[in-house]
This record gives C-alpha cells, structure tokens and sequence, in this order.
C-alpha cells in the first residue's frame, strides 16, 4: 500500500496484525505497518475500526489534539492517570510514561472510554 497524507489527524496504515478498533497502535520495526502498542510502549495513535492483518487500518495521530476513544484494560476512576496495557490498551497501573487522563469512569475491562492526551 502506498502512503497517504492525513486527512484532520487520520492516516491509513496497513496493519501487520489483526487489530480491534479503539486501540492504541505503534509503528512495527522496519516497516510502515502498525501494529498494538503493549505496555510500556508508546504509540503513534489509536484506530478507528477492526481489521484483519495486512488490510488498512485509519489511525488518528496522537500528535493532533482532542480527546479520543480507547479500550480500558481494567477499573478506573475518573481523570485517573492512564498508561498504555497489552493489546493497545490503557489502564492506571503504572508501566513506564503516563499517556492520557481518564474523562469518565471505567467500570468494567473492555469499555471504550474517552482519553485526554497527557502533552
């Protein structure tokens, strides 16, 4: 696939795994695919739909402001400080540089709750 320009903050990748939507994405080493941003690890951004590996995948850049929606890996409560979690996630147990603040209240694994960036 060829490389796009973004369009307000999205970018088109090819994803180099099955990736859900909602969920925070990096770079893979040596290629321009995407693929989850473990624990610990920072992202480029968060996608916005499911895909399979090897499809496109639309990606909104962390660099371009406003809130977004990403998957929780566990509880929190709101404004909490948020880390990224296995599989794209985030949660607030603390694993390397906090990413976002928690604008609602995460009452179950797997909600899609809204983020503001840290800057």
């Amino acid at each position: 696939m060829a490389s796009s320009q973004t369009n307000a903050g999205i970018k088109a990748f090819t994803s180099a795994e099955a990736l859900a939507a909602n969920r925070r994405v990096k770079l893979s080493t040596g290629a321009l695919t995407v693929e989850y941003a473990d624990a610990g690890a920072a992202a480029i951004g968060v996608t916005q739909h499911a895909c399979a590996s090897g499809d496109p995948v639309s990606v909104k850049l962390t660099n371009v402001g406003g809130t977004v929606k990403i998957c929780a890996a566990d509880t929190f409560a709101v404004a909490a400080t948020l880390y990224g979690a296995n599989d794209g996630k985030v949660s607030d147990t603390s694993s390397g540089t906090a990413y976002y603040y928690a604008c609602e209240e995460c009452t179950g694994a797997g909600d899609m709750i809204e983020c503001i960036p840290i800057v």
